[in-house]
């Protein structure tokens, strides 16, 4: 099973039931700043009733934030305008309205102040991690999933503005549920591969390349534009996530195979484009399944390696061009041993317990 590493310090983003949980929550939108949308969203709130005005009022007033009201134009002539006789309801709600979203509400409404590494507060964050052999798919909050394949691990981040996974190694498939306010972006290898909602596969390479493969909606490869003299949590993602490296970005059928980032050094993606049988046998791993289709059997072996601590030698080089094909379970030694005898005449030695020698059989 894929191992699963809870993070303490997570913050999750709170549910408002009551009218001053939602008054908090519009206060620490307005610390953020307002979108269009959330303009209109808020304006009818406060007209459903004169409660939600004055609880917005009054949990302003005691955080001392009543200049946000006044800078973002809000009808305040219709709230509770006496600040100095509020009453003590209403200051021991905003307590009791931290306590019940835990402390770190408290740092959701206020941190915008605070500094600039805690400018966003985490919503979700848990790294997933999946050993040699193993496979396994992650759910997420908002309705994406990750299909880990062997030797894999991914951290995932949710924050208000950005859903970000570092991929340490390995590869996965991400399906990405729709939300145009938060981007989702992957991060492997010094790239980004952002998305909004659609459906793709990021594998690192040996030397730190990447290859992404796209299977729905549009996928743009971005640059690593962040300081590197300051902290990643720092610095907010989206100010960094820019310079697309594909034009207007890769679309289902595409692969982009790119370099390791270098200093100083412009590296321009490699694309090319596969009919769809060839991207379904390149994600045939997701149903444990390899497929091959006369790649070389050096290049059958190493994909095995990936599934299993078993070490190949060949007996000599030319074993290495002969071409394989055929639908393998991955990690399955036995199947494929039996395949080159039966096939392609090629007998395997056991010369240790994780150790095997090819040979041409005549």
């Amino acid at each position: 099973m894929a191992r699963h590493e809870e993070v303490d310090n997570v913050v999750p983003f709170p549910v408002a039931t009551s009218t001053l949980e939602f008054a908090a929550l519009w206060l620490a939108r307005l610390e953020k700043g307002l979108s269009e949308t959330d303009r209109v969203k808020l304006g009818e709130w406060l007209r459903e009733s004169p409660d939600n005005g004055k609880a917005l009022h009054e949990l302003a007033a005691f955080w001392g934030d009543l200049d946000l009201i006044a800078d973002h134009a809000l009808p305040v002539s219709r709230m509770e305008q006496n600040t100095a006789g509020r009453s003590g309801r209403w200051k021991y709600a905003a307590i009791f309205v931290l306590a019940a979203f835990g402390l770190g509400t408290f740092a959701y409404i206020k941190q915008t102040t605070e500094s600039p590494a805690a400018t966003v507060a985490v919503q979700f964050e848990q790294t997933f991690e999946t050993s040699v052999g193993e496979r396994s798919t992650e759910q997420l909050p908002d309705g994406s999933t990750i299909t880990l394949n062997t030797n894999t691990k991914v951290h995932v981040l949710y924050q208000a503005h950005d859903r970000i996974i570092d991929m340490e190694r390995g590869e996965a498939h991400f399906a990405v549920a729709h939300d145009v306010d938060r981007p989702f972006g992957v991060r492997a290898s010094g790239h980004i591969v952002q998305a909004v909602g659609t459906a793709f596969n990021v594998r690192i390479q040996d030397a730190g390349k990447v290859e992404v493969t796209v299977t729905n909606g549009v996928v743009q490869i971005l640059e690593d534009d962040k300081d590197p003299g300051v902290e990643s949590d720092a610095q907010v993602p989206r100010t960094w996530w820019k310079n697309s490296l594909i034009g207007t970005g890769l679309v289902p059928g595409q692969v982009a195979l790119l370099g390791n980032q270098l200093p100083d050094v412009e590296l321009v993606p490699e694309v090319r484009r596969l009919e769809p049988a060839d991207i379904e046998s390149k994600l045939a791993w997701q149903h444990g399944v390899l497929v091959f289709e006369g790649e070389p059997l050096q290049v059958v072996l190493d994909e095995f390696s990936r599934y299993t601590t078993t070490e190949f030698t060949l007996d000599n080089a030319e074993l290495a061009e002969v071409r394989i094909g055929g639908y393998f379970n991955a990690g399955d030694i036995d199947g494929l041993l039996e395949t080159l005898n039966e096939s392609f005449q090629i007998e395997a030695e056991r010369i240790a317990d994780n150790q095997i020698l090819l040979r041409p059989n005549n």
